[in-house]
């Protein structure tokens, strides 16, 4: 126990550094199917399961953020899942608030069989914009991508995660947007000193992302209460852009590169196979600007998760 204290005070003492980085769980690549692994063994096996989560941020000038999440994943065979996840957000700052509907996944895993101490899976997504990210103030003034509930794009998901002795865990992936720009109105003229440190974002078009985690799986209390502390390293491809007053586009400099974050699962098992999640994580590295609106300071996720129609044995 006194192993387990130590390393996550270690971990959350490392959140607080005063930074600001790229929120992971809201690009959503690395917070769905093969990509988050908790490294939980149930004593018994179930068919599916259903999670909802509630996750605190604290964002770009102040915004806060709660985001809400609802997932569904079933076993269609013991190589095979297919999985939902529908999410929303509440975001209140400076500029105003805006609550609604964010994105809807749709993924398959496919889990290969096992080599001795070396397990890999393999995932593939599509996210889809269940809003526009053209949300505006009380005052009918456009909100920044800060504000918004969604990229407002439709994006590939792709990625690969490894495991090793069932406590090494490497994962890998991308998300490539395939629609192009999104439908936000912001723009920010430099006479606008009210809007802080905002990029404009009209009809916003954001870059790729691949990323790389890695992470160690501690157990205890005979495996009900698990330990994953994880450095996730996020690269984006390219500069993003948008479109300025008179539709021309323009890159916003500086928005390509590397965010390194630091963050911590903690799980616990209980008699019956539910299973309370909690994750925090903070930057150490990021991209000197971050117009998508994913820039936080920290990331507080709590999410329960019951299992459904057991297995036959």
């Amino acid at each position: 126990m006194k192993k387990l204290l130590f390393i996550t005070g270690l971990c959350l003492q490392t959140m607080i550094i005063p930074s600001f980085g790229q929120g992971c769980s809201d690009a959503g690549f690395c917070s769905i199917g093969a990509l988050k692994d908790n490294g939980a063994a149930s004593e018994q096996t179930y068919n599916a399961s259903l999670a909802i989560g509630v996750g605190l941020g604290m964002g770009l000038e102040a915004t806060s953020s709660i985001t809400s999440y609802l997932e569904y994943n079933h076993a269609i065979t013991s190589k095979w899942n297919l999985g939902a996840k529908i999410t929303g957000g509440l975001y209140d700052g400076d500029l105003g608030s805006n609550a609604g509907p964010g994105d809807l996944y749709l993924s398959g895993s496919y889990l290969p069989k096992s080599k001795g101490n070396h397990k890999f899976s393999f995932l593939a997504s599509l996210k889809a914009p269940l809003s526009t990210s053209d949300a505006k103030s009380d005052k009918d003034i456009p909100l920044p991508m800060e504000y918004q509930s969604s990229l407002g794009t439709l994006d590939f998901i792709g990625g690969i995660s490894y495991l090793y002795k069932n406590k090494w865990e490497i994962s890998t992936g991308f998300q490539l947007p395939l629609s192009g720009a999104n439908e936000n109105e912001f723009l920010r003229f430099p006479s606008d000193s009210i809007k802080g440190d905002f990029n404009s974002t009209r009809e916003f078009e954001r870059a790729d992302d691949v990323l790389i985690r890695a992470g160690y799986k501690l157990k205890f209390m005979d495996n009900k209460l698990l330990l994953k502390p994880n450095i996730l390293a996020i690269y984006h491809l390219a500069e993003d852009s948008y479109s300025d007053i008179f539709n021309q586009r323009r890159k916003i400099e500086n928005s390509d590169g590397l965010t390194l974050n630091a963050g911590i699962m903690i799980t616990r098992i209980f008699k019956n196979n539910h299973q309370l999640e909690v994750i925090a994580a903070a930057p150490l590295v990021v991209r000197e600007e971050r117009p998508d609106g994913l820039t936080r300071s920290f990331v507080f996720n709590v999410q329960y998760q019951i299992p459904l129609f057991k297995s036959k044995k």
